[in-house]
């Protein structure tokens, strides 16, 4: 049943089967290994000349903020990280994970320090501000285009957008503002919100402030599909999509709350978790992806060290996830959130803790 469910899954992102070759680095690992690939520091394409900031591009990584993943090519993107006082950037890098020998590439310079203007949500070339994306971004391969929803814009106040931005994939360059509806009245109350995308239909629900909002993509438009006191908080709450039940897992968070949203009927539940690590629900900022093939939920936790947490999505037990080789790992400075990522192709998941040091992959299956 699961490999149906995984091979239905890439059918939907527009996948093929998996390929029969693997990138170099890659190849040999046995299930639970991780590896650092060699030459894949972000610190490798850092502007110049510098835009402005006190914490400079590695608030690209160090910042409150999610790299994003492409599941047909193994692509992996930072978009407009940053924000705050820390970084004006809102460059684009990309690294080419399927390659044999990957590296990062910036695939859109970041706009010109004379256009950088603070606290709004788009600088004076037509680009939008650096922020801490938070859990805010997904790539659409509907739309091709890589989404930026909300996050702390740069300046010295801290203005949480309710902008949502595009990238798009086939121009490499930003789209304009406004073409994709600002998220709701309410949506942005609260940072950190949980950010998760149907890879179905590219529709995108928030999951924040006891409250679920939908973008639908065919129609490109908001609305309000629970509305209700009880409902998920979602302050830096990790969660994930079951593409084998059509359903939202939301984790942890300042809340310690676990909760399931089914997309048939809308409707809110709250699983028990049980196992050895079940507090698992106490963490927040932290990464989780599902990943069909094993049918579990995996967590990524800020500290160092190669630890990963697995959770059964039909039963919630929660275990850990036993690896290899991680010791060096260092701790990420102000949590995983989503830069912690799957990638089908290539059987496990990508992280990327630091600036300045190498990209780490563990084998899932």
């Amino acid at each position: 049943m699961l490999l149906t469910s995984s091979l239905l899954t890439r059918a939907a992102m527009g996948m093929g089967e998996p390929p029969s070759g693997l990138p170099a680095w890659r190849d040999g690992m046995a299930v639970g290994e991780w590896k650092a690939i060699s030459g894949t520091a972000l610190s490798s394409v850092a502007p110049s000349p510098t835009p402005p900031g006190s914490t400079g591009p590695s608030s690209k990584v160090d910042a409150w903020t999610s790299f994003v993943a492409d599941p047909r090519t193994s692509e992996v993107y930072s978009a407009c990280n940053g924000g705050h006082g820390d970084y004006a950037g809102n460059e684009v890098d990309r690294i080419q994970l399927a390659q044999d020998a990957p590296a990062w590439s910036q695939i859109r310079a970041p706009s010109a320090t004379g256009d950088v203007v603070a606290n709004v949500a788009y600088y004076s070339d037509g680009r939008p501000s650096a922020r801490h994306t938070y859990y805010g971004v997904v790539l659409c391969t509907q739309l091709e285009e890589i989404q930026i929803f909300g996050g702390n814009l740069y300046g010295a106040t801290g203005i949480l957008s309710d902008d949502v931005a595009a990238f798009d994939l086939t121009t490499n360059d930003y789209k304009a503002d406004g073409t994709r509806p600002d998220m709701p009245a309410g949506t942005t109350t609260l940072e950190a919100h949980p950010t998760v995308q149907d890879p179905s239909t590219g529709d995108v629900y928030i999951l924040s402030n006891e409250m679920v909002n939908k973008w639908t993509r065919s129609a490109n438009t908001w609305s309000t599909v629970i509305a209700q006191y009880g409902g998920p908080y979602g302050f830096k709450s990790m969660s994930a999509f079951d593409t084998t039940r059509n359903r939202i897992f939301l984790l942890g968070g300042d809340a310690n709350q676990a909760r399931l949203f089914t997309l048939s009927g809308n409707a809110m539940s709250t699983p028990t978790l049980s196992g050895s690590n079940a507090s698992i629900d106490s963490q927040d900022g932290a990464g989780m992806v599902y990943v069909p093939d094993m049918d579990k939920y995996l967590v990524r936790l800020a500290g160092s060290g190669g630890t990963v947490y697995q959770v059964d999505a039909e039963t919630f037990s929660v275990s850990e996830f036993t690896t290899t080789d991680g010791g060096s790992i260092p701790a990420a400075s102000s949590g995983p959130y989503n830069k912690f990522l799957y990638l089908p192709l290539l059987s496990g998941c990508v992280y990327v803790p630091s600036y300045s040091g190498n990209v780490w992959f563990v084998r899932t299956h």
